[in-house]
């Protein structure tokens, strides 16, 4: 937070934890710990902030994230995700934004990852992969062109409540999310991207107009109405 020497070897070391078959999991909760907020470590406690310290630690982490990831092992894959995730949610778009053809892999390999039931942790990794994703279709869609197929699969298993079908479900806050961003395609990509998926889309929404959320449901019938419509004209 303040610059100091021995900030950059111990992040590193950090990193380096993550393909430890003990404590990685730990470590890559750490980087929430790490890059988010305190309630004592904070300015008007008189805690040391320098101004460019997380887009630091981004450019100093997140390459060798994605470059040791592509030669891990699956099972400390996860690690590797979770970390990733939880430096994106505490990371201003503007810094992360120029860096998405390398994330962006990572990311819909983070829609995999399960949310078990009680795992808080979990749920706040998949939320904040939902959430970048959706600021990057907002802010930077083209990134996402060559994704857009993998990205609405992963979205539309992400949204899907599987009741007593033996696939576990996503939590609520996490489908209602992967909706919300499901919902962004339309008339932000651009037309010709999406529109072979309407299909797809509008029958793999049928399921979620039956959640037991209302919430959900709510949203789905709202991302499927904004799907529905993609190839009707506007009235005048």
């Amino acid at each position: 937070m303040k610059g100091d020497k021995l900030g950059d070897p111990l992040t590193l070391q950090l990193v380096d934890l993550l393909s430890d078959p003990t404590y990685g999991s730990m470590a890559a909760r750490g980087f929430a710990v790490l890059l988010g907020e305190d309630e004592l470590l904070n300015k008007q406690n008189y805690a040391v902030q320098r101004l460019l310290s997380k887009q630091k630690t981004f450019f100093l982490v997140v390459p060798k994230l994605v470059e040791v990831f592509r030669g891990s092992e699956q099972a400390i894959k996860p690690n590797y995700l979770v970390a990733l995730s939880n430096i994106l949610r505490h990371i201003p778009s503007k810094i992360f934004l120029p860096s998405l053809p390398q994330l962006v892999p990572l990311l819909l390999q983070s829609l995999d990852l399960p949310t078990p039931m009680g795992d808080q942790g979990a749920v706040d990794v998949k939320l904040a992969t939902l959430s970048t994703l959706s600021i990057t279709i907002l802010e930077s869609a083209n990134a996402l062109q060559a994704h857009v197929s993998s990205l609405i699969t992963r979205l539309l298993a992400t949204a899907t409540y599987y009741g007593d079908l033996g696939n576990p479900s996503a939590p609520r806050k996490v489908r209602k999310e992967a909706l919300r961003c499901l919902r962004i395609f339309p008339g932000t990509l651009r037309n010709e991207l999406v529109l072979p998926y309407k299909r797809q889309v509008v029958r793999g929404l049928v399921v979620c107009l039956d959640d037991p959320k209302r919430g959900v449901r709510k949203e789905a019938v709202e991302c499927r109405a904004r799907w529905a419509q993609l190839d009707e004209p506007e009235e005048d």
